[in-house]
């Protein structure tokens, strides 16, 4: 409490200065707590923001570029008001190739950005309250029916486009996960066929009903007799969230 009793005589200017002092500290002290209470401020409305984007359309328009370089906010925008309006939802990308949005909901999404690359997106809430965006690029060569192959690279985000550590929030799955010996395929033929499978690709899908993720082996520069033998040692390998990560 500053004292602002009144005073006559030479003592005076002595407590004057003293007021003052009195009074630039106390107005000090209330500048710490306006800064501590505006960042805190801040703080809360940065966070709001990023919990704002709840549907998968408002993550899609406003991820950062460097995520898609084939198209920028923009084009993705009139992806999303094109598949709204119940048209084709394509645009020419910035290599000037055709992109199409060809699944939207809620917290899922499936792009196609160029002839040999596609991108899916999916979205979990997790038992402490944060959010999941797992962001599954695709790329593909030649024809897949004809002997073509796909290999995926998975990434785990937070709402502001951090990355998760994949251990976190997902088992590792390698090619040799996805390799199994029948067991009425004797132990030579397999290991023939094992020589046979590289080098392997893996690539994965995000299932449109559970969300879950599938994973798939593929061997490029096969014949065709070669892919015909070699598939029966091939298996997929689904895991699925259990509210904290993928097993």
């Amino acid at each position: 409490m500053i004292n602002f009793t009144f005073c006559i005589g030479q003592n005076c200017p002595s407590r004057f200065f003293s007021v003052i002092l009195q009074f630039q500290s106390t107005f000090t002290h209330l500048s710490r707590i306006m800064r501590t209470f505006c960042i805190a401020v801040i703080t809360i409305l940065s966070a709001l923001a990023a919990h704002a984007q709840k549907t998968m359309a408002d993550l899609w328009i406003n991820l950062p570029d460097s995520l898609t370089p084939y198209l920028n906010s923009d084009k993705r925008t009139d992806m999303v008001n094109f598949y709204k309006m119940g048209v084709d939802a394509e645009v020419p990308s910035l290599l000037d190739e055709k992109s199409e949005l060809r699944t939207l909901q809620e917290r899922y999404l499936r792009a196609r950005l160029s002839e040999s690359s596609s991108l899916q997106m999916v979205m979990w809430p997790t038992a402490d309250s944060d959010t999941v965006i797992v962001m599954v690029n695709t790329y593909v060569g030649g024809t897949l029916e004809r002997g073509g192959a796909a290999e995926s690279v998975v990434n785990f985000y937070n709402p502001q486009w951090q990355k998760f550590d994949p251990a976190d929030v997902s088992t590792p799955v390698t090619a040799s996960d996805l390799l199994c010996k029948p067991d009425t395929m004797d132990q030579q033929e397999y290991d023939r066929l094992l020589r046979l499978a590289h080098p392997a690709m893996v690539a994965v899908d995000i299932d449109e009903e559970d969300y879950s993720l599938i994973y798939r082996l593929y061997v490029p520069m096969l014949t065709n007799q070669e892919r015909d033998q070699i598939q029966p040692i091939f298996v997929q390998r689904k895991l699925k969230w259990n509210g904290k990560k993928y097993n």
